[in-house]
């Protein structure tokens, strides 16, 4: 049986699409899965990249947020530990006291309060003044670092037949106290261990 022409182009036009679908099936799509699992893996690396330095550029604001509180409150190893911070306390007032000339007639620690991160500690605060003096106390107080906030201010003005014109000041401040950054990552880092208790 001899081909003609036609048979013979129908043969090689079928032995090229053969010849196609042979090459697209061991080839050229393999080739393409592997390109696109490239390019998605490439994507996949790319979104972490990003997440990543989104995180470091979150922590270093973090970290540059607490280095900002950390100027303007008490550092401490031990938040439960008033005997670090109430003392500093009592001196930072008893000093602004003498430089304006107020009279410091009683200190009273109260108990701190702890939360999670920070622990607030109070002192309750006698003492007698003029008004000029009182107003030079309270705004060193305000500008004073670590900070010393007012909480409630009492004013008693002098009786008539008083041998004094000084005021009676009662004043309930407080100061917070934040975690040293070593003691805070490592109570987190502890938190983080398997079979350990948060704190």
């Amino acid at each position: 049986m001899k081909l003609t022409r036609r048979d013979k182009r129908v043969l090689a036009a079928g032995f090229l699409i053969a010849v196609g679908i042979v090459a697209w099936s061991f080839v050229l799509s393999p080739m393409q899965q592997r390109w696109m699992k490239a390019r998605a893996s490439l994507q996949a690396d790319r979104d972490d990249l990003a997440k990543l330095q989104r995180i470091a550029g979150e922590r270093d604001s973090y970290a540059q947020e607490r280095r900002r509180v950390a100027r303007m409150v008490h550092e401490t190893p031990d938040l439960a530990a008033s005997q670090r911070v109430v003392p500093v306390l009592i001196n930072d007032v008893q000093g602004l006291g003498q430089e304006c000339g107020a009279k410091i007639t009683r200190y009273e620690p109260l108990p701190p309060k702890i939360e999670e991160s920070y622990a607030v500690y109070s002192l309750s605060v006698a003492a007698q003044c003029s008004l000029p003096q009182l107003v030079e106390f309270l705004y060193d107080l305000r500008n004073l670092r670590p900070a010393i906030m007012v909480r409630r201010l009492h004013i008693v003005p002098p009786g008539e037949d008083a041998k004094t014109q000084d005021l009676s000041v009662e004043l309930l401040l407080f100061t917070y106290a934040i975690q040293s950054a070593d003691n805070a990552a490592e109570s987190e880092a502890t938190a983080r261990l398997p079979g350990t208790a948060a704190g």
